[in-house]
């Protein structure tokens, strides 16, 4: 059964690491041997000001877990990995999604009936399935990795990095009974190859995403899935030294029309590089990381702000090398406008995606906190317990 628990924090609930660009600490994770421990990925909102996500460490047997955190900021473990013997899954490395029926449905890059990973759905009152156990080879996907996205037709979509003729990934949809169709697989004569990330469904009817590695540049790219069921190759980076590479967290569509992503490879400094995308097919490099006092290796897809301007994180650099928060507007102008430092059992290396705070207001704030808090997310180390928290950035 699921338990709820506050989880571990400082004596007056909250904390603030100095500076004036610290985050907030919210919650610390890992307090008992059964809570999620180092998550990789960001956050999913549900009802009531309620957050999701799943954690790849953590539960009894350490295979990670998929768990809540009310307004209240308590902590709730909704599902740990590792049943007879990781059949149900290990190791989720991504969000779950969750669908309007309450329903979470998510994937892990192992476990399952052959050890390849499994998509799963978890229903409201806690009971869990194995939808799909990836087996690879030609006719299957192996290591699903990004999180899913709702696209046509109702059905899920997502990508794994294995499996497929090449053994190159493939992009695929599920049903809610489990049914998969494998709708392009990766890795032919100039096609990109490891997919990662989650797809955008694009204005057009497109799935739009990135992959690590393959093209012409074996530096990996961007690509679309037509609605009629085409697979084209937008841009294959790794063009020029200085250029983007591995691009690892799929796209968003800016308040331009145009994609953009950033990439933990390339850069003119090789600590990652943020690429701008035009209809035209045009594709620069907008901002280069790791200078002095910026931050280095972004982690993450970027989020469209309010005021339009593109937010993200990295798990390094900035003033105390445990990573940052960014801005960037359309033109380039990149600037941190937080820094992780770790004392005060601050979060630091924060991860994946930030997730905007709705109404502006956190779950569970005192009046002690100054102004509203704009974005939340996860790191996957600092906090009372060494394990991650949940932070907030005002």
């Amino acid at each position: 059964m699921p338990e709820t628990h506050a989880p571990g924090a400082p004596r007056a609930g909250l904390a603030r690491q100095t500076g004036a660009d610290a985050p907030w600490l919210l919650a610390s994770l890992a307090g008992r041997p059964r809570d999620p421990r180092h998550p990789m990925s960001g956050l999913a909102r549900g009802p009531g000001g309620t957050l999701y996500a799943s954690s790849s460490r953590g539960g009894i047997h350490d295979l990670g877990v998929i768990f809540g955190i009310d307004r209240q900021r308590r902590l709730r473990v909704l599902h740990m990995f590792g049943e007879r013997f990781g059949a149900d899954g290990a190791h989720p490395m991504s969000p779950p999604l969750r669908m309007p029926d309450g329903t979470l449905y998510g994937v892990t890059l192992l476990g399952g009936a052959f050890d390849r990973g499994v998509v799963y759905a978890l229903s409201p009152t806690g009971a869990y399935r194995v939808l799909h156990s990836f087996h690879g080879g030609a006719g299957d996907g192996a290591h699903p990795s990004g999180a899913l996205s709702l696209g046509p037709g109702a059905r899920l979509y997502g990508l794994t990095q294995g499996g497929g003729p090449d053994d190159a990934g493939v992009l695929y949809s599920i049903a809610a009974d489990g049914r998969v169709r494998m709708l392009h697989a990766f890795g032919a004569a100039g096609d990109l190859a490891r997919p990662a990330g989650r797809l955008l469904l694009g204005r057009d009817g497109s799935l739009y995403g990135t992959a690590l590695s393959g093209g012409t540049h074996r530096a990996g790219g961007v690509f679309r899935f037509t609605a009629s069921g085409h697979e084209q190759v937008l841009v294959s980076l790794g063009r020029f030294p200085g250029d983007a590479r591995n691009p690892s967290y799929g796209v968003v569509s800016g308040p331009d029309g145009a994609l953009y992503t950033a990439t933990p490879g390339g850069g003119s400094l090789g600590r990652g590089a943020l690429i701008r995308l035009s209809d035209d097919g045009g594709c620069r490099v907008l901002h280069s990381f790791g200078s002095a006092g910026d931050g280095s290796l972004p982690s993450g897809r970027l989020v469209l702000g309010a005021d339009a301007a593109l937010y993200g994180l990295t798990t390094l650099g900035g003033r105390c090398q445990r990573g940052t928060a960014y801005r960037v507007t359309p033109q380039g102008r990149e600037r941190p406008t937080h820094s992780f430092c770790g004392d005060r059992h601050g979060a630091v290396h924060p991860r994946g995606a930030l997730l905007a705070q709705a109404c502006g207001t956190a779950a569970g704030l005192p009046p002690m906190v100054p102004g509203r808090l704009r974005w939340l997310g996860l790191s996957s180390g600092g906090g009372e317990h060494g394990g991650g928290a949940l932070f907030g950035l005002s």
